[in-house]
């Protein structure tokens, strides 16, 4: 069980511990990297850049739990094929309840819809049914037990990752009083993402490590770190492109590439760290201008 207080008053709370100055621009997205999934890169007007990165050991926990759905999808598969078959070879013989709940079996992609007729045909059997009952209830104990501990892991992994965010968000909002960050919706961009194929090995990875990554979540424990007040939102255009030492929106061979070389001033950089510094920079365009500090 959990319960949670809000308290809230005319005039706003004062953050103890809250930085004064300064600011940081903060490039969200997450990226494999040696050391796990960076999530984030912060560079703030003291200089310091800072990578967030969830490290390997959690990303396996987060394997753990795709590992656990994907047995509980190879059995749901053959329960359902063994009572479609099992269906076939009686259909003349059974009772009018159960044709109707099991038209379209093969079409299944929910457990808890076969888990539902299970307990419904416990109360409800059917002569010479023995064999076939006997496997899809054995089949229903065994993915209640697997789906309990999927949960109880993701719940964990889950906990884990906020806890981490909003300790990140915290110690951020210690040291400086600004973050710009993009002005994106990450909703409508997943939104647009293209349906995975079973096959595709790769954007099945791309879709777990953006699941790990939750940047909502980030975003939004860096929200309540901060207060509205204090996050600059920046325009994204450009902001991994442009380079950060002379300005200029360049072309590059591989523009997914981590390390790009400006193709106008020759500068070396990573990507990331490029895009921090530009949202750094906007940042504080929109913070020194004439009333900025207020919005």
């Amino acid at each position: 069980w959990q319960i949670q207080f809000v308290v809230s008053q005319a005039e706003e709370f004062t953050r103890e511990g809250r930085a004064q100055s300064g600011a940081a621009g903060g490039d969200v997205g997450w990226r494999m990297v040696a050391d796990g999934l960076r999530v984030a890169c912060f560079l703030g007007t003291d200089v310091r850049y800072q990578e967030i990165v969830i490290p390997a050991s959690h990303m396996r926990q987060w394997a753990q739990v795709e590992d656990l759905r994907s047995i509980r999808d190879t059995h749901f598969n053959e329960a359902r094929e063994i009572l479609a078959v099992w269906r076939s070879a009686h259909k003349d013989k059974l009772p009018e309840w159960f044709r109707e709940r099991t038209q379209h079996l093969r079409q299944w992609r929910a457990p808890g819809k076969l888990a539902a007729l299970a307990i419904f045909w416990r109360a409800n059997r059917i002569a010479g049914d023995d064999v076939v009952f006997a496997a899809v209830e054995a089949w229903r104990k065994k993915d209640k037990h697997l789906y309990e501990w999927e949960g109880n892991l993701r719940r964990k992994a889950a906990a884990w990752r906020k806890d981490f965010y909003r300790n990140i968000a915290a110690e951020l909002a210690k040291q400086y009083r600004h973050l710009g960050m993009e002005a994106i919706n990450l909703k409508e961009s997943f939104a647009r993402l293209p349906k995975v194929e079973k096959d595709d090995k790769a954007a099945r990875l791309s879709r777990r490590n953006r699941t790990i990554a939750a940047l909502g979540e980030l975003r939004l424990c860096l929200l309540e770190a901060f207060g509205a007040e204090c996050i600059v939102k920046v325009d994204p255009k450009y902001t991994s492109k442009r380079c950060h030492k002379c300005g200029q929106v360049g072309e590059y061979p591989d523009p997914s590439a981590v390390e790009q070389t400006c193709p106008n001033c020759l500068a070396f950089w990573d990507r990331d760290y490029n895009a921090a510094s530009n949202i750094l920079a906007a940042t504080l365009k929109e913070v020194d201008r004439p009333g900025g500090d207020e919005n």
